[in-house]
């Protein structure tokens, strides 16, 4: 018996049970009176949380809410990259437009060509522009040539932009890699992307290709070398400053500003892409949706 209490006593001395400790360092019957009270009033108060979240727990079980985790690229669609020339109005189209369009006056297309920067970006509208803007659409009426065509036809060239372009370490034609897109930046040169323009509109690729990460790693990245021509842009139309505009969408949709960003010009530009996977449980799946 005196062993049990030896024991008892060794157990309370070192014990992490806050007040059992105090039993035999205070051994006065207060002392003794008034921990007894603390210790079984902290037991009582644990059982009552523990028994109060376990009822929560059995009338409103947890779900796990929708949550993000990292995910590996390999064998995950390509995003669409989407990359825009600054050089929205070149020289080389002005004298093309001279030649192409036989109808009417063309003396001063210098003038009225710049106006096409209107659909990017603010113009300032006059009395003098609107009078240009109405000549210039009466002779593309005259020659039926449409907006979407010159659209198309003024920037300079993804053929010309795009100088060279490496995929997983192979060296790709670009124009294979990447087709033309008029967007809200203008024209722009997309990879991977569901849509194209045709020279006339813009419309969903036929012969689209959905490609794959095969690796991951910046020696296996796409690598795309631009130059804008500054020589063969018209005075004071160059966008942006010279500044690449770069926008990042899935397959599946247009090109947009979501994910938007400029790299300045004579510069290199890295960018690293991860995936994330989303989920949630069944429970939540279930859940009716709050307006």
């Amino acid at each position: 018996m005196d062993n049990i209490w030896r024991h008892l006593r060794t157990y309370c001395l070192n014990s992490t049970i806050v007040g059992l400790k105090y039993f035999y360092i205070y051994p006065d019957k207060l002392s003794r009176c008034f921990w007894a009270v603390n210790v079984i009033s902290m037991m009582v108060m644990s059982y009552s949380i523990t028994y109060c979240l376990y009822n929560r727990f059995e009338e409103m079980p947890i779900r796990i809410a929708i949550e993000n985790q990292f995910e590996p690229m390999r064998n995950l669609p390509y995003p669409a990259i989407t990359l825009c020339t600054p050089n929205q109005v070149t020289i080389s189209s002005l004298e093309y437009l001279k030649i192409s369009l036989t109808k009417g006056n063309t003396t001063n297309l210098e003038s009225y060509l710049p106006l096409v920067l209107g659909f990017y970006e603010y113009v300032d509208i006059t009395d003098q522009t609107r009078d240009n803007l109405k000549i210039f659409q009466d002779l593309l009426d005259q020659n039926k040539f449409s907006v979407p065509e010159l659209l198309g036809r003024v920037p300079q060239q993804c053929v010309k932009f795009l100088k060279r372009c490496y995929l997983e370490r192979k060296v790709y034609n670009c124009t294979d890699l990447f087709k033309p897109i008029l967007t809200a930046r203008g024209y722009c040169c997309t990879f991977n992307n569901n849509y194209m323009f045709n020279r006339k509109m813009n419309t969903k690729y036929r012969n689209f290709i959905n490609r794959t990460v095969k690796a991951t790693g910046i020696s296996n990245a796409l690598i795309v070398v631009t130059d804008y021509d500054i020589e063969d842009s018209m005075t004071d139309t160059l966008l942006n400053a010279g500044a690449v505009p770069v926008m990042y969408t899935d397959w599946t949709e247009f090109p947009s500003d979501d994910e938007l960003s400029y790299i300045e010009s004579y510069g290199e530009s890295f960018h690293t892409i991860t995936a994330t996977y989303t989920y949630c449980s069944d429970e939540v799946k279930s859940l009716p949706v709050r307006r």
